[in-house]
């Protein structure tokens, strides 16, 4: 009887860490009954997985993304790898975009009453952005 309700609970305690994804203790056992070792090899298995994703969901990084307002120049910080900058500018009603990547490096856009604003991605993965008469905003895209 001490048996089964010993494997009830630990069944309990199984499911419970698998949908709550909560990290268990590890077990180890103190009496050589076949059961009860599957049962600490079943749940420290559970811990080592659940450990593993951790760690695998702290090291993968994606993309990031900075924001600069330009008003006259603006010039970013270096970037070990640049995807794309996204250069936004309003012009009257509506908003302007262009994008700048490595193999394009600069972007240009027209706004209203003469006004231009533009960005370069240069070679030591930096960005510089320049608008006159009127403001923008540039994003870029990174990894890091």
């Amino acid at each position: 009887m001490m048996r089964l309700g010993a494997l009830s609970l630990a069944a309990f305690l199984l499911l419970a860490g698998v949908t709550l994804a909560q990290p268990c203790p590890k077990v180890t056992y103190t009496t050589e009954a076949a059961t009860v070792k599957k049962l600490v090899a079943s749940v420290n298995c559970l811990v080592g997985g659940v450990e593993k994703s951790k760690t695998a969901a702290t090291e993968t990084t994606g993309p990031q993304v900075d924001t600069f307002q330009m008003v006259g120049l603006q010039h970013s910080r270096s970037y070990r790898k640049i995807v794309v900058v996204l250069l936004v500018v309003p012009a009257g009603e509506t908003t302007k975009t262009a994008l700048a990547t490595a193999e394009n490096p600069e972007a240009k856009i027209a706004a209203t009453g003469g006004a231009q604003c533009k960005v370069t991605v240069n070679h030591d993965n930096t960005v510089e952005g320049q608008c006159n008469l009127t403001g923008g905003t540039f994003y870029v895209v990174y990894q890091n």
